[in-house]
């Protein structure tokens, strides 16, 4: 998965809502409620189709303490987990008009 042209997006089946940071993700077809930990709310945050995978490393790297090595492997293994599950879905960038 290259981090620059993948994005992710909400999967099409969840509901979520973000209370006192803390995301809660509903997954009505398996009657599951994952509720996320601070990092992984603010991926979901950046989860919208418009940000990038590495767009959100760099997020996590300005605003947690976390090396982009390591924050690229967090991202890679925490959306892989969640797109496993149907939360999320991986779609390819758009590309621009001029490329």
């Amino acid at each position: 998965m290259d981090l620059a042209t993948t994005v992710p997006v909400h999967g099409s089946e969840t509901a979520s809502r973000v209370i006192d940071g803390e995301a809660t993700v509903v997954l009505p077809s398996e009657n599951m409620v994952h509720i996320l930990s601070a990092v992984g709310t603010r991926i979901w945050e950046l989860a919208d189709g418009r940000h990038s995978l590495a767009d959100i490393v760099d997020a996590l790297c300005d605003e947690f303490e976390v090396q982009q090595e390591q924050a690229e492997q967090d991202v890679r293994a925490f959306v892989d987990e969640l797109a496993g599950k149907g939360m999320l879905e991986l779609k390819a960038a758009a590309r621009s008009q001029g490329a």
